[in-house]
């Protein structure tokens, strides 16, 4: 049997076993901090991808809605020329023209731009400028014909060139 020390000096073993354990207490608090502060940086850094996916998202959402604004945009551009096409085929036009154009007034070029609008450009010779003036009457008051420019024109011995510029109105009958 052993005998119970009841001196007042101090037991090595209790003061070991009390160490070992301080020691395992001090080294799971270090651990424990340790995971959480790296933990926390993982946290940070998928916090921060997070955000950049987001932004990604929204800068990719933005630049398809714009893709999308520009496919129908295109859309009707290409719906309007279509119904220009047809409502106002070149023989049309020409046939409008040659009604406006008094004897002595020739048409030596012509032409067409099928966009939102159909816009003409006309290079016009006339004999006499009496004609000449007589068409583009005749053009600023037909219905067939809007905004119309007259551009830079030749009067030479009774005689004239020049051009216009003007829009087709497609509601003509």
């Amino acid at each position: 049997m052993s005998r119970r020390d009841f001196s007042t000096r101090p037991q090595r073993a209790r003061s070991r076993d009390l160490e070992a354990l301080l020691a395992a207490g001090v080294l799971a608090v270090v651990s424990v901090a340790f995971l959480a502060q790296r933990a926390s940086g993982t946290e940070s850094r998928e916090r921060a991808a997070l955000a950049q996916a987001r932004a990604e998202l929204g800068e990719l959402s933005r630049r398809a809605a714009a893709l999308e604004a520009r496919v129908a945009d295109a859309d009707a551009r290409a719906a309007g020329q279509l119904r220009l096409n047809a409502a106002a085929p070149p023989g049309r036009v020409l046939a409008e023209l040659a009604a406006l154009m008094p004897p002595g007034v020739r048409l030596d070029a012509l032409s067409l731009s099928y966009g939102a609008e159909l816009r003409l450009r006309l290079q016009l010779q006339a004999r006499e400028t009496g004609a000449y003036d007589l068409f583009l009457e005749r053009a600023a008051a037909s219905p067939a014909l809007t905004d119309l420019y007259p551009e830079a024109e030749v009067r030479d011995d009774g005689a004239v060139r020049g051009g216009l510029s003007a829009a087709w109105n497609e509601v003509t009958p």
